[in-house]
């Protein structure tokens, strides 16, 4: 499926960037994840209410790794 064109009044503020990801605000007011080759625009609301389940469950990720039973035999 060909990607649309952005629009030409469009523009996008940089709020954060790390190694796989960026985080930009538009000037339509919605806020874009980026993550690889996928981006979700939020609302600015739906955006806190992301950040905030990231931080829960960050905070419940067991710093040491689990191994998993393999499932090939």
């Amino acid at each position: 499926m060909p990607r649309r064109p952005a629009a030409k009044d469009c523009r996008h503020r940089l709020l954060a960037r790390g190694e796989a990801h960026q985080i930009t605000l538009c000037t339509c007011g919605s806020v874009h994840l980026t993550v690889g080759n996928t981006t979700l625009r939020l609302k600015p609301e739906s955006f806190g209410a992301l950040a905030e389940s990231v931080a829960r469950a960050t905070a419940q990720i067991d710093p040491q790794p689990v191994a998993l039973p393999s499932t090939v035999h």
